[in-house]
């Protein structure tokens, strides 16, 4: 097994570490490691995520837990999933997965503007009766390959969402599917109505 440093740096996605980098990664690896909670403030553009993420990965790795990583809005969605890209162009083999709800994941225009319960409502109803083409596509194809495709090709949330709906598969229900497999996986936790 390698050492703490070597294998942060592993996870981190670029060559090197700028002014508080490496500190915030390494102080969120060892929160982790002592089961204590790492509470980081510093302004944007300091590479949060990027440390963020080399000491989660890092982590995991030694422990064997998956990480969740959760973000508040939908315009933070976007950094994770670029840094995740960029290992993955590295060579890092990273499975990931995107979770949103439901209606953000919806390829049927039609349903995805009901209200959210009447959406909900809908949405089972069409899953049950084998109505949503979406669903039922699921069942002919292998999530495994097809998401190890998507994650080469996307490099953000909603080009993750599209290229699914664009296979003709229900992203949230593939991307649930997945998650046994995927080793980090985020969720919005606030839904913002426009």
């Amino acid at each position: 097994m390698p050492g703490v440093e070597a294998l942060i740096r592993r996870y981190f996605p670029y060559d090197t570490f700028r002014r508080y980098q490496w500190e915030i990664a390494r102080s969120i690896y060892d929160a982790l490691s002592s089961g204590r909670v790492a509470l980081i403030e510093a302004p944007t553009g300091v590479g949060k995520t990027a440390s963020a993420l080399a000491a989660s990965l890092a982590y995991a790795e030694e422990s064997g837990v998956k990480v969740l990583f959760l973000i508040r809005t939908k315009n933070e969605a976007q950094a994770p999933i670029r840094e995740l890209r960029k290992l993955r162009d590295r060579g890092v083999d990273i499975d990931y997965v995107v979770i949103r709800n439901r209606p953000d994941m919806c390829c049927m225009v039609s349903t995805r503007r009901l209200p959210y319960e009447e959406f909900l409502e809908e949405c089972r109803f069409l899953r049950s009766s084998d109505e949503c083409p979406y669903y039922s596509n699921i069942r002919r194809i292998n999530v495994n390959d097809l998401m190890l495709n998507i994650m080469d090709e996307v490099s953000n949330v909603n080009e993750y969402v599209s290229s699914l709906c664009t296979l003709n598969v229900c992203p949230y229900e593939v991307s649930r599917l997945y998650l046994d497999r995927a080793s980090w996986y985020h969720d919005v936790l606030l839904h913002l109505q426009y």
